[in-house]
């Protein structure tokens, strides 16, 4: 069975491009289990021109994202520019020559689902972060002048702050929304997920599948000694939409 995926990361061929770590460690586990069980294919945007390769028992497509120099970056941001709509296009050419019998898109947060509608390929995407809602949640707790006050004046004039990121997810957001509408097929594991992808995508078929994770989650043992101390555990990112404040606002009351 041949199997395409598009995934916002490369993969297990991460350490094969020297390319620094890029998390989706969920979707390493799922290569490992399944790359001698199907004929499988990564697309994913790379920031170099790299040919097709096989790494183990994947072959890989890295998709050039389109950069140029400082200013053309610099433009790009202030713009809030995205992803290139032609790249459709090279999408679909990879399609064309692998022939895949399915279609695994990883997420909504990249354009890889608008393939969608041009093709008769079974398609299923999973859900991972959902833009609309980081979106529309994005300044909970804070104000937009807190943001600008505190934000670095660098960071302000290079078009590099909360700000700005602000502007760019909420044109994320709306393609994503675009790429629900044309989803049929979604996975997902949570209530939250079922509930979100009810909302943008109420003609699709949901399927609960829960995620392999790192092997060293399956390696070590938690050994728990109660006490009577609280203690609050969070992995929570630099982002302002994580929802640190909810953690600080749990601390106090």
């Amino acid at each position: 069975m041949k199997v395409l995926w598009f995934t916002n990361t490369p993969s297990l061929a991460e350490s094969y491009i020297n390319n620094k770590p890029a998390g989706g460690g969920w979707i390493k586990s799922l290569e490992k289990e399944i790359q001698r069980k199907v004929e499988l294919y990564v697309v994913f945007y790379h920031d170099k021109d790299l040919k097709p390769f096989k790494f183990g028992e994947t072959i890989y497509f890295p998709i050039r994202a389109k950069t140029g120099g400082k200013l053309t970056e610099l433009k790009n941001r202030i713009l809030t520019k995205l992803e290139p709509r032609e790249d459709i296009s090279t999408f679909l050419k990879v399609i064309e020559r692998i022939k895949p019998d399915l279609i695994h898109i990883h997420g909504t947060e990249n354009q890889f689902g608008l393939i969608q509608q041009f093709t008769n390929v079974p398609t299923v995407v999973s859900i991972q972060g959902v833009i609309s809602v980081c979106s529309y949640r994005y300044f909970i707790g804070l104000s937009y002048l807190d943001i600008l006050k505190h934000s670095k004046l660098t960071d302000l004039l290079l078009f590099k702050s909360f700000i700005q990121s602000y502007k760019s997810y909420s044109k994320s957001a709306l393609r994503e929304k675009e790429v629900f509408k044309l989803t049929k097929h979604v996975i997902g594991r949570t209530t939250w997920d079922r509930r979100i992808a009810k909302v943008l995508a109420p003609n699709a078929t949901y399927s609960h599948n829960d995620e392999i994770l790192r092997d060293i989650f399956y390696k070590v043992s938690w050994s728990y000694k109660p006490d009577n101390t609280l203690r609050l555990f969070t992995t929570t990112g630099h982002y302002i939409y994580k929802g640190l404040e909810t953690i600080l606002y749990a601390l106090i009351y």
